[in-house]
């Protein structure tokens, strides 16, 4: 599927996000302990995932920006295409297909997540009751950007904020470097269509 300029313009304003299924985002979310009153992450819980697979996205709209546009899929491939190869959705977007690419869903969720957290506290909290999955992204990009734990020199005394590097910091460093989900051309994937 090819994005437009668009509306990958849309997306790094963080008018949409992509999510997983929540299959998928509950096998982060066990990643996840409790240490006094923050989440953190524990790497060695992260899922397993092969190369090869082929994670499953959903559109969900979280800027005003996309309540006046139309997404046209095309839904058969032809060399001579027609009107009848064609869907116009509109938001929210219930119908569009699911995307399926080979991203990392870490990716999408650290993309996504980060995305959520910028909103104002009151959209979050309406959020929280409309789509529980964009609150979960949240917390694991909440979890997964915090500094490592205090480490102690040999001689017992901490070796002080010059020697931590934030967890977070490393993480938007590769994003940004991700060839995938931060080039211009955008990423490619297939959809399939639900329902």
């Amino acid at each position: 599927m090819t994005v437009g300029a668009s509306l990958r313009g849309m997306f790094n304003k963080n008018d949409f996000v992509l999510v997983p299924e929540r299959e998928v985002l509950d096998r982060y979310m066990d990643a996840l302990e409790e240490e006094g009153l923050r989440l953190v992450a524990k790497r060695e819980k992260f899922p397993s995932l092969n190369e090869t697979d082929v994670f499953k996205y959903e559109l969900v709209v979280l800027g005003k920006a996309m309540h006046s546009i139309a997404l046209c899929v095309q839904d058969n491939i032809s060399e001579h295409p027609t009107a009848s190869d064609f869907t116009i959705h509109t938001t929210p977007f219930k119908n569009l297909p699911i995307f399926k690419s080979h991203v990392r869903p870490h990716f999408v969720i650290f993309h996504s997540g980060k995305a959520v957290g910028d909103l104002d506290y009151q959209t979050i909290k309406e959020w929280d009751s409309q789509d529980p999955r964009l609150i979960d992204m949240w917390k694991l990009y909440t979890a997964w950007i915090q500094k490592p734990p205090s480490t102690e020199d040999e001689g017992g005394e901490d070796k002080g904020d010059e020697d931590k590097e934030p967890l977070g910091r490393e993480l938007r460093s590769r994003f940004e470097k991700s060839p995938t989900l931060n080039s211009k051309s955008g990423g490619q994937g297939e959809q399939e269509r639900v329902g």
